[in-house]
């Protein structure tokens, strides 16, 4: 017998996986996705560039949870929304990466050439 301080939440085999979650993480990606795309303008323009970064992802992963728990109402599915969240941020990322690459495009140059780009039109530029 369990003393009385020792409470056991849940047990692995009572969590069943079923189509829902399947549903749950494909959904959950999805909204994330949709709404980093919306904050990620706001964000960029208050915090420099790892700052932003980070919060960016962090919203994914917050959204992905909220949209996961807001479906069903467990924490499981809060989890899972979190994780797809996590995920969807993951693969943006990387698939960013790799069509910079193959696209032989330098993210820090081309930023860096709009930049001054942007100041020569300010000074006045072909004077």
């Amino acid at each position: 017998m369990e003393p009385e301080a020792v409470k056991t939440i849940a047990e692995i085999s009572e969590i069943q996986v079923n189509n829902g979650h399947y549903y749950i993480i494909v959904v959950a990606s999805i909204v994330s996705f949709a709404v980093t795309q919306i904050v990620k303008p706001f964000v960029k323009s208050k915090f420099d560039k790892e700052k932003a970064l980070s919060i960016t992802r962090g919203c994914a992963v917050v959204t992905g949870g909220i949209i996961g728990f807001s479906l069903s109402f467990t924490f499981i599915d809060m989890w899972l929304g979190a994780a797809a969240g996590g995920m969807n941020a993951f693969i943006v990322k990387l698939l960013k990466k790799k069509a910079q690459s193959s696209l032989g495009v330098d993210s820090s140059a081309s930023k860096g050439a709009s930049k001054d780009a942007s100041k020569d039109a300010s000074k006045g530029g072909d004077k």
